[in-house]
């Protein structure tokens, strides 16, 4: 089967767990029944998928260290203002996932202020941040 080009496709790989089989007898190695199942889905690059990606291009992800589990929106954005003044009002703050926030800059210059930073530190975490990328949920 041809795989359609990059430029119209996005490929998302699938994985889920099969149960069942048996073990193998050696240490280390499963039956091929128990191992989780792949399959490729081709998803069609759309006007839709364009814009939001274009929108993320000044995007970075945040992920949470410390002893705080659950930080609300308006800790993690506060903690990047407390680090980069000039971010305030220049982007806005999400849930995400595997990261734990989404960050979406007015511009280039403030991401990058915010990458050059490193970390944001709020009352009993940091958040350290990546940049955004379409493989970040790829597992």
């Amino acid at each position: 089967m041809a795989t359609p080009s990059n430029d119209r496709c996005h490929t998302i790989l699938v994985t889920s767990d099969v149960h069942g089989g048996r073990s193998s007898s050696r240490p280390g190695l499963e039956d091929s029944s128990r191992r989780a199942a792949v399959e490729t889905v081709f998803v069609p690059r759309t006007e839709e998928i364009n814009a939001v990606e274009a929108a993320l291009r000044y995007a970075l992800v945040a992920f949470v260290s410390g002893k705080r589990a659950c930080i609300s929106l308006s800790e993690a954005g506060a903690a990047l203002v407390a680090r980069v003044p000039r971010a305030e009002d220049n982007f806005t703050v999400h849930r995400s996932w595997p990261a734990d926030f989404l960050f979406l800059y007015s511009s280039r210059r403030v991401r990058d202020e915010i990458m050059a930073a490193d970390a944001a530190h709020g009352r009993d975490f940091s958040l350290r941040f990546s940049p955004w990328n379409r493989q970040l949920q790829a597992m």
